[in-house]
């Protein structure tokens, strides 16, 4: 089997968050009574749409990246020329998802210190 696509892994990465954020929802309220967690919970939550929007937003970028490297190959003439399309997407692929990761760290790591905000 071949290895997933960018787009297929940041959609799977933005599900793992989901579903993390959404186990920590069912933790926090099934403690009952008061609970100082949850006076950062509205924080927590603009976080987690902040995370999920980046996703979206670069599932979008890669998949447009892809269609444009797509239509660059099929407009090639010679074997050097789809070489060097397919090296340079494959440089700027690899620069971007390493941007993009970092960034999404970054929200995550911004998230949690939010938790205990009021």
């Amino acid at each position: 089997m071949s290895d997933p696509s960018p787009t297929w892994t940041f959609a799977e990465e933005g599900a793992r968050a989901s579903r993390a954020i959404n186990d920590t929802i069912r933790r926090l309220s099934a403690g009952g009574g008061a609970n100082p967690l949850m006076s950062g919970f509205p924080n927590y939550l603009q976080a987690a749409q902040e995370y999920n929007a980046k996703v979206l937003e670069y599932t979008l970028a890669n998949t447009m990246a892809m269609f444009d490297y797509v239509r660059k190959l099929s407009e090639a003439k010679t074997t050097p020329e789809l070489v060097e399309l397919t090296t340079s997407h494959a440089r700027t692929q690899f620069e971007t998802l390493t941007a993009q990761a970092k960034e999404l760290q970054g929200i995550a790591q911004k998230a949690m210190p939010r938790l205990g905000e009021s």
